[in-house]
């Protein structure tokens, strides 16, 4: 029989050992003990040109240990860029799991595909970064393809950065670089960015149009422009439009983009550089008042401006003949632009000028020094001669209109106002029989549910009586002062018959409107592929719309600028507002089209169209659906299980031969002594 040496046995079984041992070496064990990672799902569908796209991966503890000062980094595959570990739990204990999440941006150039972005876990060992397991995250990225503008489409994007953060410094040359990107899904020839400036900004020593060349997809080129300030610019954000214009497969193609830039070291005030207008309108006075007797005058003043009136006077005086019973100066801190304020003035005449004409003067001042405004405007007031009965003055039966309200400010085209008009006799006599018509040019004013007509019984001397009409202005009326002339015939005791006029006036102002169809849109959209939107809009009112902008918002976004400045708008005319969004979800996309314009009253109105638009799941190239790689994570713990049971066998096996190793020892031994 052989005779196995003990150290070769011992060496045999150590091979023995290392030998099934050895796949598990050949594989690789995780880099700490127990640790795993693993994705909810086996892919994430992602589409390109997306944005800090978010994804997480898990990590599950089956080991006994504890790792601390978790961090984690990743790695590169070909258009994955700018990836982010956002961090969380800082341990993980045994039989622990916990969830981390990234960012990471898609560029055009990833995929179409499944694409592995590697990413590798750190831990803390006693102040040194170990790994802790190396795992990717796996990705089905589909192409980007636009269902309005087709796979050649041409979008043009813009940022900009300024030499002086702060913005331009006026009275002297500022450079403005601008960096023209190309985000559409073809190469754009012969790039073109040209600049339209505010009348105080001009191109300084360099050509208006800059040339960018050709612009690959995704690709960037900057521009410089050095633009001159001048020093009288006011200190405000200033519209600088951005034009951009290219070649692309489909033909020409354009761009335009409005930023708004600062503008420092120039005029203090806004409101300097623009004009101040004042007006004085709807006069009342009384064309004839007794000698000895009262009247009312009554004005408006009427900013008309486009900015504030400041510490604005207002005054009303008379030649002699006439002297101010109530206050007749009037002190107005401010004034705003668009606003309207009624004075009244009472006077009272002198019985010894009968007779004769007493001018009366209204006038407004408003600011001091060089940029003071003033205007002036004038007013005659007859005064009658007093009868005598039995040597004693009798005054003529005198009826007026000494005061008037419609509710004050402006009365709207189309609309009703209340219209309290207020009637004094003036005389020592009772009138009768009072017959009053009011009727304004054009048939402006129109009375409701009444005639034109006011009849008054009587009206006693000295007394005032006050009547209120409900009155319509016309939808075609004319935005302007109008007038309404009020006819008077009474009688007195004695049977005399007289007739009086008076004249009242009211601002009109035509209401605004602005008409817009129904957004348009494709009947069907996909997540994260843009998509038009168009509106036509129409000005239906009778003035026109000043400074109207349209902007698009929703759950969207917006390949371009997200505003459409269409200016002043006339009355009946019209325009159209296209925008390109881009969807974000699957579902419904709502969203909706402001439009905002100044009115001819100075204030700034706001007007919404909604729309909602269906988001279908981004379609992949080759089909609505991409294959998923379903293939699980290798699972190293059946290979755990059968290394140790092979382990196992090899101590057993050990232990077995040592046992037979030494029964033939001890039979050596015995024969020997024999």
């Amino acid at each position: 029989m052989r005779v196995v040496n003990r150290k070769s046995a011992i060496a045999i079984c150590l091979l023995l050992f290392w030998a099934a041992l050895w796949p598990l070496a050949a594989w690789g064990a995780p880099a700490a003990e127990g640790i795993s990672a693993s994705q909810e799902l086996s892919a994430f569908n992602v589409v390109q040109l997306t944005e800090a796209y978010s994804f997480s991966l898990r990590l599950a503890n089956q080991g006994s240990a504890t790792y601390r000062g978790i961090t984690a980094a990743v790695g590169k595959a070909k258009g994955f860029e700018n990836g982010v570990f956002i961090p969380g739990a800082e341990a993980i204990g045994p039989k622990g799991e916990n969830t981390y999440f990234f960012t990471v941006d898609i560029s055009r150039e990833a995929g179409p595909g499944a694409v592995d972005l590697p990413v590798t876990f750190y831990y803390d060992n006693n102040g040194k970064r170990e790994t802790l397991i190396e795992t990717r995250a796996l990705f089905n990225v589909g192409r980007l393809i636009s269902s309005v503008a087709g796979y050649d489409a041409v979008i043009l994007d813009m940022a900009y950065t300024l030499e002086n953060p702060e913005g331009f410094k006026a009275g002297a040359t500022n450079v403005l670089t601008l960096v023209v990107t190309n985000r559409g899904n073809s190469v754009v020839q012969d790039v073109r960015v040209a600049l339209t400036l505010p009348e105080t900004m001009t191109i300084d020593n360099s050509s208006g149009s800059q040339y960018a060349g050709n612009l690959g997809i995704g690709e960037g080129k900057a521009v410089r422009f050095n633009v001159f300030v001048d020093k009288k610019t006011a200190n405000k954000n200033h519209p600088v439009t951005v034009n951009m214009a290219g070649l692309g497969k489909s033909g020409a193609a354009t761009s335009q983009q409005v930023v708004y830039i600062p503008v420092t070291g120039g005029e203090e005030k806004e409101e300097d550089s623009r004009p101040l207008s004042l007006q004085i309108n709807g006069v009342g006075a009384p064309a004839q008042v007794p000698a000895g007797n009262e009247f009312t005058l009554c004005f408006n003043v009427w900013n008309d401006g486009e900015k504030d009136a400041e510490n604005v006077k207002v005054e009303a005086t008379s030649e002699p003949g006439a002297a101010n019973k109530t206050a007749n100066v009037f002190m107005e801190p401010k004034l705003a632009a668009g606003a309207l304020k009624t004075y009244y003035i009472t006077f009272l005449t002198d019985k010894t000028n009968g007779g004769k004409s007493i001018p009366l003067k209204m006038s407004v001042t408003s600011g001091t020094g060089d940029k003071a405004f003033s205007i002036s405007q004038y007013a005659n007031v007859y005064l009658e001669k007093l009868a005598t009965e039995g040597g004693v003055s009798v005054k003529t039966p005198q009826l007026i209109v000494d005061g008037y309200s419609y509710g004050g400010g402006n009365v709207n085209a189309g609309k009703d106002f209340p219209l309290s008009v207020s009637f004094l006799n003036t005389s020592t006599k009772t009138v009768t029989n009072v017959k009053i018509t009011l009727a304004s040019d054009g048939g402006a004013f129109i009375p409701v549910g009444s005639s034109n007509s006011i009849y008054i019984a009587e009206i006693p001397a000295g007394d005032r009586v006050s009547r209120t009409l409900t009155m319509t202005v016309s939808p075609s009326a004319e935005q302007k002062t109008t007038p309404i002339n009020v006819s008077m015939a009474y009688e007195d005791k004695d049977g005399g018959q007289f007739q009086g006029a008076d004249v009242i006036s009211i601002p009109v102002v035509q209401v605004t409107r602005l008409t817009v169809d129904d957004v348009v849109g494709q009947p069907m959209n996909y997540v994260g592929v843009p998509t038009g939107v168009e509106a036509k809009f129409y000005n239906t009112g009778k003035t026109a719309l000043q400074n109207l902008r349209v902007a698009v918002e929703g759950n969207f976004d917006t390949a371009e600028g997200g505003s459409y400045y269409a200016g002043n708008m006339n009355s009946g005319a019209s325009d159209s507002c296209t925008f390109t969004v881009i969807p974000r979800e699957e579902g419904e996309m709502a969203g909706k089209l402001v439009f905002s314009f100044d009115d001819p009253s100075g204030n700034r109105v706001t007007q919404e169209k909604e729309f909602a638009l269906a988001v279908g799941a981004m379609q992949m190239e080759g089909g609505p659906e991409m294959a998923v790689d379903e293939t699980p994570p290798k699972d190293y713990t059946k290979f755990y299980v059968g290394g140790g049971a092979a382990a196992l066998a090899i101590i057993i096996f050990m232990v077995v031969l040592s046992g037979i190793l030494k029964r033939r020892r001890m039979h050596r031994e015995l024969e020997m002594e024999d």
